[in-house]
């Protein structure tokens, strides 16, 4: 039985471990800790701790399984494992330990990497998104958050999504969400470099 085989047998319960894991790191972002009331930063603080501690920290084998197999996800398992690396962009700069976490690991390599992989556009317009909404979170906080999102960038760039995006550009132009893809190429390196640049 290939590997391939393992993936397609594997692929519900993948897809499941996948959608609980990012359900649970979503309570981690700015909208789900506005929506529970926790105003405090000391509050925020410690919430984010329990999440990095009770989901990510536990979820960190079978991240680095899925990341050393990507090229072996297919269809609701690959956006699924999309969708979590999209969170992890998200969360990574409001808590030090969850970006270090993530610094330390091939997620943005991942993150990267996945682009290049995606048949949907879709898909990708739906990352992009994220990198959008991400940017403003960040702004609207303290110089801690802003520093830790221009850690996260500097990593993805570090990791080629410059290149990424450029080759996207020339590529995605048609289909369904084709040229709103190519759009965000050519937008989304300007608002990253800017953001990583800006004192």
């Amino acid at each position: 039985m290939t590997k391939n085989h393992l993936f397609i047998i594997a692929g519900l319960g993948a897809r499941k471990l996948l959608s609980v894991t990012g359900d649970c790191l979503s309570i981690a972002t700015p909208y789900f800790v506005g929506e529970l009331g926790i105003t405090a930063a000391v509050r925020q603080s410690n919430h984010r701790e329990m999440v990095f501690q009770k989901v990510l920290l536990p979820s960190s084998q079978s991240m680095a399984f899925l990341i050393s197999n990507r090229f072996f996800l297919e269809g609701d398992v690959f956006g699924s494992f999309m969708n979590l690396l999209d969170r992890f962009i998200e969360i990574c700069p409001f808590h030090i330990p969850t970006l270090d976490f993530i610094l330390a690991s091939p997620i943005a390599m991942a993150i990267t990497s996945c682009l290049t992989l995606v048949e949907d556009n879709y898909r990708v317009w739906v990352t992009f998104q994220h990198i959008y909404k991400s940017l403003e979170d960040w702004k609207k906080e303290g110089p801690e958050v802003v520093q830790s999102g221009k850690l996260m960038l500097q990593a993805l760039f570090s990791e080629g999504i410059e290149v990424t995006l450029e080759q996207m550009s020339m590529n995605n132009k048609h289909g369904c969400f084709g040229m709103s893809v190519v759009n965000d190429c050519l937008e989304i390196p300007q608002l990253m470099g800017s953001n990583v640049n800006d004192q």
